[in-house]
């Protein structure tokens, strides 16, 4: 079959959180079930099922939160379609879409065709041809209360606060954003300020050298011994335990 620069493969199941990444390259990723939050730009993208995220080349992101992630990711240059005049490939920053119900099934039985044919250089090129017409040049952009939310809660350039503290912020109620949050990331606000504060506290447990005292006050947790039985709920070790090397639960 003809050769195409192409990529396509099924989302690694080892994808990692953390660390600042640069595309070479154009990329796509799907998401078939699972969670993956990505921050780029200072904006924070929820993916969760049905959900396709665009990244330019030379876009730049952290991965802040996956959660057995399944999907599909593309990665292309501009050369390499069938259309390079496309307006998404014009953008420079990331693009979120969200598809529903028949869209949803006919982009997750494109993408897996995608990914079970990676030779296909006439297949890659109408397919992604397919996914830029069903996505358009627009998208939801606009950030909402639950963007917002998460930007916030994923902000470690402070403690993490509860709930209620954030609702006030954003200037709503804390039924409103129960409501808001969970219907379009299919979690709870306070599932999303555990996972912030779990992954800020196993950054500053890997990179400093803070007392569990200080480091439970970081993440927004007042008692040492809360902290503790909070961490080992939610990895299967303890705060030191991790600290030394230990291995906690994916």
């Amino acid at each position: 079959m003809e050769e195409s620069g192409i990529q396509v493969r099924f989302l690694p199941q080892d994808t990692q959180e953390g660390g600042v990444h640069t595309l070479p390259f154009h990329g796509l990723v799907y998401i078939t079930g699972g969670d993956l939050v990505v921050e780029s730009e200072q904006r924070l993208f929820q993916c969760s099922a049905g959900h396709l995220l665009f990244m330019p080349e030379g876009c730049s992101y952290v991965v802040r939160h996956c959660s057995a992630p399944e999907g599909v990711e593309v990665s292309f240059r501009a050369d390499d379609l069938r259309d390079a005049s496309h307006p998404i490939l014009h953008r420079h920053h990331a693009l979120q879409h969200s598809f529903w119900f028949g869209d949803a099934a006919l982009m997750g039985s494109l993408m897996m065709k995608l990914a079970e044919s990676p030779s296909d250089a006439k297949l890659l090129r109408c397919g992604i041809d397919l996914v830029f017409t069903l996505i358009g040049s627009g998208g939801a952009e606009a950030e909402d209360v639950p963007d917002r939310f998460l930007k916030l809660v994923f902000d470690h350039s402070g403690s993490v606060k509860g709930v209620s503290d954030y609702a006030a912020e954003l200037g709503v109620s804390t039924g409103y954003l129960n409501r808001v949050v969970r219907t379009k990331t299919f979690r709870s606000p306070m599932d999303w300020v555990g996972i912030s504060r779990l992954g800020k506290a196993k950054d500053l447990l890997r990179c400093t050298r803070m007392s569990m005292a200080e480091i439970a006050s970081a993440v927004g947790i007042d008692d040492q011994s809360y902290f503790a039985r909070f961490f080992k709920k939610m990895t299967g070790i303890s705060p030191r335990e991790y600290r030394e090397g230990g291995r906690a639960k994916d």
